[in-house]
Formats: structure tokens, C-alpha cells, sequence
């Protein structure tokens, strides 16, 4: 019990000699048993084997005072006092978790980390990350559609929905043409959507950023040449079909994707829907291999359907330095506020604010997502 834990974190000695100061020393003095010891010619036999031997023991020579044989008391409440004394929990006033956390020697550990993966270890050598990213900390709203695709508000809508968020950007990532069951955009009604972007600007504060959701290909290219990339702000790269290739050939399709010498944001990477559809296969740590000797990022998707890279992939992620966007993948006004889910998955996968590009001023992102620099 707990007496016994206290004597091995202490010492036996040590913890005979706080009961000797805490007890009340009426438990000591019972004449009937000093009596008994004085007539037992076996000194080492115990005359009363329910006692407490702790609680119960010969005091030693001193001034002795007869308790009142009358007296009713009860061992079990006397034991269990004693046992509280003695508790160190007892005596420890802790007025918060980083309290609790300090107590153990160990640094505060958020609660999205409390997984068993590493967080202990690293409170406890003080490497654990100081810098998680915050809602507060994210500056752009990326990966939006608009009803130019399959969205169902106006880019002006999704523009002023943004404003009053207190936005400083806005992606305007509708489909690529080849998603014609999301009425994908082909290339003349991109550039229309970049002359109705030049229009919406004057009317919001949002700085609105143009792109793609760009479809990966079954051969991994993306869905629009260079000529058009090169003229686009930021590209998410995602594969919306053929998502039953079996593991080598979905592996392959996104390496050669992700290695591509345009920058790229890997848009819900494994296509899961929670409750719906599971990851299509995949080596995960070859396309993350890919994606760091080239140009790109991984998103972190903050639609609750998807939340994904999930956090090992996203450790994965930045352990090969390949940086973090978060975004909401939002087809509504009211969606825009997935961004929370987005942010408290990136805190579970470890992700700092330093590593969260749309973390950056709206120019500084633009120049960092380049499609082709």
C-alpha cells in the first residue's frame, strides 16, 4: 500500500520515525497488553495477531499514560488517518494541469498531444514543441469553391464571408476540367473566373489569391499545363478517381505528382471519408519522400469528413521538413469555420506555427506557393 511505497521512496527508518511524531500516543499505552508482554516467555511471539503492528508498536521508554479501557474507538478510522498523514498526494494543493504537470517534473503537456506517442518522454528531456499553431496564428482561408464548380455560394458571398472572419486572403480553388462530375472548370471559363476575381476585389478587402484544385491524373500529371499554372497563384493537387488502383500503382501516380517541379499543395491526400470511405492504399512515406526533394506541401483538410494528413503522416511531414498548409476545403460561407478542425488536427501531428505557410502575410504566402516560380 501506500506506507509501503512511502517506505521505499524514503526509507523504513524514515517512516517509522514520522509515525512516531504524527500518531496519537494513546493508541500505545494499553496496561492489559504491556501485562501480557511481561508474563509471554516467548518475547518474539506477537500476543495479539490482529493488531497493527505499525500503528500498535511499543513506543519505547518515556512517561506512559493508561488509555481508558471504556474508550470505544474504531482501528480501521485510526489506520486510515494515519495512512493520510502519511500520503504526500494528500498534502499537495495543485490549482491547475501545468500545476499537476510541473509537480512530476515534467513540462505541460496540451491536450492534443496525450496520445502515447513520445509526449512524455519529451516533456520530460524539454523538447516538446512551444510553438503549436493556433487559429489565431492562421492569416488565409485556402481551398475554396465557389458555384463556378461545385460550391453553392458566389465568390462574392464566399469573399464577404471571408471579410467578416477577418481574413487577410481567400484561395479560389474551384475543380479542374477533368472533374465533370463537379462541373470542373475548363480553360476559357478559368480565365473567366480570373476576370470575375479582378471584379470581386474591389468590392472586399480579402486579398483573393487565384488557383485549382487540380485533378491528379491516372499517370500523375496534373490536370492543366504549364502555360496555365504558370499563370495561377496557388494549386492544390488531390486525386478525386480511380481510387481503387492497388497500392503500387497509386504510389507510383502520386510520386510522380508530387515530384513534379511545380509547386503543389497534396490536397486530401488519402482521399478517406470518415464513416464512408476508407484510404485508398498507399505508401505514404514514398510520396513524403518525393514531395521533399521537390516543391509542395501537405495539407491538413479541416472538412470533418476528411481530416487528413492524419497526425503520424503530418510528423512524418515535417520531420522531412516539408511544410504545412491548413485548410477548409469549404463549398459554403459557414464552412469557412472548418478551419478550427483543420488546426486541432495539425496540434495532434506536432505541427508548429513556423511550419504553417498560410501562418505567413498574404504577399509572403503567394511567393511561397508559386506554382512555377
Amino acid at each position: 500500500g501506500r506506507e509501503r511505497a512511502a517506505a521505499c521512496a524514503g526509507g523504513g527508518r524514515d517512516l517509522d520515525l514520522d509515525l512516531d511524531r504524527d500518531r496519537d500516543p494513546d493508541l500505545d499505552r494499553d496496561p492489559d497488553r504491556d501485562r501480557d508482554l511481561d508474563r509471554d516467555p516467548d518475547p518474539d511471539r506477537d500476543p495479539d495477531p490482529g493488531r497493527d503492528p505499525v500503528l500498535d508498536r511499543d513506543p519505547g521508554p518515556g512517561p506512559r499514560r493508561d488509555r481508558d479501557p471504556g474508550r470505544n474507538r474504531d482501528p480501521g478510522r485510526d489506520r486510515d488517518a494515519a495512512r493520510e498523514r502519511l500520503d504526500p498526494a494528500a498534502k499537495v494543493r495543485l490549482a491547475s494541469e501545468a500545476d499537476l504537470y510541473a509537480a512530476l517534473g515534467l513540462a505541460y503537456v496540451p491536450p492534443e498531444l496525450r496520445e502515447d506517442q513520445g509526449e512524455v518522454e519529451a516533456a520530460r528531456d524539454g523538447t516538446l514543441p512551444a510553438d503549436l499553431v493556433r487559429v489565431e496564428d492562421v492569416r488565409g482561408l485556402v481551398h475554396c469553391h465557389t458555384t463556378a464548380s461545385d460550391g453553392r455560394a458566389t465568390l462574392l458571398e464566399m469573399a464577404r464571408a471571408a471579410d467578416a472572419l477577418g481574413a487577410e486572403y481567400l484561395t479560389v480553388t474551384d475543380h479542374s476540367r477533368s472533374a465533370g462530375y463537379a462541373g470542373g472548370l475548363d480553360e476559357d471559363r478559368l480565365r473567366r473566373q480570373w476576370d470575375e476575381i479582378s471584379r470581386v476585389q474591389e468590392q472586399v478587402k480579402v486579398r483573393l489569391l487565384r488557383g485549382t484544385e487540380s485533378d491528379v491524373l491516372e499517370d500523375g500529371a496534373l490536370d492543366y499545363p504549364d502555360r496555365i499554372l504558370e499563370q495561377l497563384d496557388v494549386v492544390v493537387a488531390s486525386v478525386h478517381s480511380r481510387m481503387k488502383m492497388d497500392e503500387d500503382q497509386m504510389t507510383r501516380r502520386l510520386v510522380r505528382c508530387m515530384a513534379l517541379p511545380v509547386f503543389k499543395i497534396w490536397g486530401h491526400a488519402l482521399g478517406r471519408l470518415l464513416l464512408d470511405r476508407e484510404p485508398f492504399a498507399c505508401r505514404v512515406e514514398d510520396v513524403l519522400d518525393a514531395l521533399a526533394a521537390a516543391r509542395g506541401a501537405v495539407e491538413v483538410n479541416g472538412d470533418p469528413r476528411r481530416l487528413e494528413l492524419e497526425p503520424r503522416w503530418l510528423r512524418a511531414a515535417t520531420a522531412r521538413r516539408i511544410p504545412v498548409v491548413l485548410s477548409v476545403d469549404a463549398h459554403a460561407t459557414s464552412e469557412l469555420g472548418y478551419l478550427r478542425w483543420a488546426v486541432a488536427v495539425a496540434r495532434r501531428g506536432w505541427v508548429r506555427r513556423g511550419e504553417v505557410l498560410n501562418a505567413l502575410p498574404a504577399e509572403a504566402f503567394r511567393a511561397a506557393v508559386r506554382p512555377i516560380a
